[in-house]
């Protein structure tokens, strides 16, 4: 079946559809009756539908979003179990005297990372990271097998020590 230019029907294969909009008048027409799929009267149904948004921000955004229409005597706090544990926090450690290194060398921080999928053009594919607790002095050295790590401390230790 073959579509004419002035008839609105439009068909394809053996799917027809006769009420397609056959003007742009008309299809301005047709999206000024969308409806939204649901009221938001209750402010917390809108609040967890939009990732616990706080509850002046959704007021806010009902004058800018068609559709988020919110009673006018809701609530302006949130007391969802998720907002509730969003707004704890807990005390910071305090710093323990007895583990603050007082030297360097005391306390030393390794890490071999690799195999990497890419080679350097050395054809280095492991990465070995050194960091000195009391300085921060951190060092970077990069190897070729995974079996180099213990030459490579060695020479960390002997670089540091100078």
């Amino acid at each position: 079946m073959k579509a004419s230019a002035t008839s609105p029907s439009i068909s394809r294969g053996s799917v027809a559809i006769d009420d397609a909009p056959s003007s742009i008048h008309e299809i301005s027409e047709a999206n000024s009756i969308i409806r939204p799929v649901a009221d938001y009267k209750d402010i917390r149904v809108c609040h967890a539908r939009l990732g616990n948004l706080s509850l002046p921000a959704i007021k806010r955004l009902q004058n800018a979003v068609r559709g988020i229409q919110v009673q006018a005597k809701s609530p302006l706090t949130c007391t969802c179990a998720t907002c509730i544990m969003g707004k704890m926090f807990g005390k910071p450690f305090q710093p323990s005297e007895d583990k603050a290194m007082t030297r360097c060398l005391q306390l030393n921080y390794s890490d071999v990372i690799g195999p990497m999928q890419t080679e350097t053009m050395c054809a280095y594919r492991y990465i070995n990271m050194f960091t000195d607790d009391h300085s921060r002095y951190t060092e970077v050295s990069f190897m070729k097998a995974k079996s180099g790590a213990a030459a490579k401390s060695k020479e960390y230790v002997a670089k540091v020590e100078k």
